[in-house]
C-alpha cells in the first residue's frame, strides 16, 4: 500500500525529531490562521468543560474530540520528514510551549514535564526540539527558555522564525484570556493532549512524495511559482544531501527576497530567466505565469 494512515492525538504526534521535506514552504501562518485554530479547539473544549468536576484523564476522556486534519510524512534512512502539515505542527508546538510556561507558573509539575517531553528531548549532543528543523531551534529555544516572553526577537530575514515569534504572541494573548483559572488550565492541557486528533498519512515510497504533495496543494491554498520551482529543483537531488547542504543554501538566498515582499522571489526568477533565455515577445510572455513549467519542460534550453 502506498499510503498508511494512523490515527493520532497531540500526545502521540510528538516525541521524535521531524525533518522538513524540501517541498515544504516556510512557516507562513499568520494571526488569522492561529486564532481560527484556537477558536475551533476552544469551542469544542468549552462545550464539555465542567468547572465543578476535577480534571483527570478519566473525566477528559468523556469530552468530544476535535479533528485537526492530516499530516503527511515519509521516512528516509530513519529520519521522519514532513511532506505536508508543518504549519499545523509548528503552531501546535507554540501552544505546547505556552501551556508549559503556564504550568511552570502555576506549579503543576506533572503537566509541566509531560508538556516538555512533547516539545523537545535530550540526546548525546544535548537538547533537540521535535519541530526545530530548518534553523528553528534557536527560536524555539528562546521561547522555551522564556527569553522572548517580552515579544521581541532579532530573527533577521528568516520568515519562519519571524512568524514563530509573532504567532507565539498571538497564542499567549488568546489563551491568557481564555484560561484564567488553574482548574480550566489543567482541563485544557489534558484535552489538548488527548482529544485534539489528526490522521498521519505515511508515504512508503519516496518516489510518490511529489505526486501526493502536488495533489494536496492543488486542492488547498495554491503554491507560488517559486515554491513549486524549489520542489522541482531540489527534487533532482538526493534528499539527505538537500537537507544537509542545499536546502540551507536555498533558504539563505530566498529569505532576503521574501523579507521585502512575498512576491519578490517570483519577480527575481522571472527577470533572471527572461534575461538569459528569451529572444522574442512570445518567449518573454511564457515566463509570465507558472514559469517553472517552462523551465522544466525545456531543460535542454534553460
Amino acid at each position: 500500500m502506498g499510503i498508511k494512515p494512523t490515527h493520532k492525538c497531540v500526545e502521540t504526534v510528538f516525541g521524535e525529531k521531524y525533518h522538513l521535506d524540501f517541498y515544504q514552504r516556510e512557516y507562513k501562518w499568520g494571526k488569522i490562521h492561529v486564532e481560527t485554530l484556537l477558536s475551533d479547539i476552544l469551542y469544542k473544549f468549552e462545550s464539555d468543560y465542567k468547572p465543578d468536576i476535577d480534571p483527570s484523564v478519566r473525566s477528559i476522556s468523556q469530552y468530544g474530540w476535535y479533528y485537526l486534519n492530516t499530516v503527511v510524512t515519509n521516512e528516509v534512512e530513519g529520519r521522519q520528514f514532513i511532506v505536508d502539515g508543518q504549519q499545523r505542527l509548528t503552531t501546535l508546538t507554540l501552544v505546547l510551549i505556552y501551556l508549559y510556561h503556564r504550568c511552570v507558573a502555576t506549579d503543576l509539575p506533572n503537566l509541566r514535564d509531560w508538556l516538555m517531553s512533547k516539545i523537545c528531548g535530550s540526546h548525546a549532543e544535548g537538547k533537540t526540539f521535535w519541530m526545530g528543523a530548518g534553523n528553528r531551534e534557536p527560536a524555539f529555544e528562546a521561547l522555551f527558555s522564556g527569553k522572548d516572553e517580552g515579544g521581541t526577537s532579532d530573527s533577521g530575514s528568516d520568515v519562519s522564525c519571524r512568524n514563530i515569534f509573532a504567532n507565539y504572541r498571538v497564542v499567549r494573548h488568546f489563551l491568557d484570556e481564555q484560561l484564567r483559572s488553574t482548574h480550566k488550565l489543567r482541563a485544557f492541557v489534558l484535552y489538548f493532549m488527548r482529544c485534539v486528533e489528526l490522521v498521519q498519512l505515511h508515504i512508503d515510497d519516496q518516489r510518490d512524495v511529489a505526486m501526493v504533495f502536488e495533489v494536496i496543494n492543488n486542492r488547498g491554498e495554491p503554491l507560488k511559482p517559486y515554491e513549486v520551482f524549489k520542489g522541482e529543483l531540489l527534487g533532482q537531488l538526493n534528499k539527505l544531501d538537500v537537507e544537509e547542504r542545499y536546502y540551507q543554501l536555498w533558504t539563505d538566498s530566498i529569505n532576503p527576497l521574501q523579507a521585502k515582499d512575498d512576491n519578490e522571489p517570483d519577480r527575481f526568477f522571472r527577470l533572471l530567466f527572461r534575461s538569459k533565455h528569451t529572444d522574442n515577445r512570445d518567449q518573454y510572455q511564457a515566463f509570465e505565469g507558472a514559469y517553472q513549467r517552462v523551465v522544466f519542460s525545456n531543460l535542454a534550453h534553460v
